[in-house]
């Protein structure tokens, strides 16, 4: 929906010959374009095929352009990947970007880590 008003409803996208598309990295424009075109998940290893940390910000990458471009499913596939990678590290990373793409199922697994954590860190010994 989001490229279909973009290219047809009077915007300078429907008649320039080059587009940009900023606030992204190349591995994640690539991983929509990839759904978008083949309506297949994207592979979320980062492009040189590492999966390590690398993945964590390109799928927060991909999450972040699914919810600007109305991709609900891909929104939905990239929140599932990052509950995953919730962990002491990466908890209040996780919650900010949640509520940044209003992903509800990531910002509650989020919150439950921080109360819990929170909750042990403040018991006697």
């Amino acid at each position: 929906d989001c490229f279909r008003a973009m290219f047809t409803a009077g915007f300078r996208e429907s008649s320039s010959s080059e587009i940009e598309i900023d606030g992204c990295t190349y591995d994640a424009f690539l991983s929509v374009m990839e759904y978008v075109y083949t309506g297949t998940e994207p592979t979320l290893a980062d492009h040189a095929g590492h999966e390590g940390h690398c993945s964590l910000s390109k799928i927060v990458d991909v999450m972040e352009l699914a919810d600007r471009f109305f991709l609900d499913y891909l929104k939905q596939v990239c929140e599932t990947q990052l509950q995953k990678k919730v962990r002491h590290d990466t908890a209040e990373y996780l919650l900010q970007i949640a509520q940044k793409t209003n992903a509800v199922q990531l910002q509650a697994i989020c919150e439950h880590f921080i109360r819990n954590r929170d909750s042990e860190s403040q018991r006697p010994l």
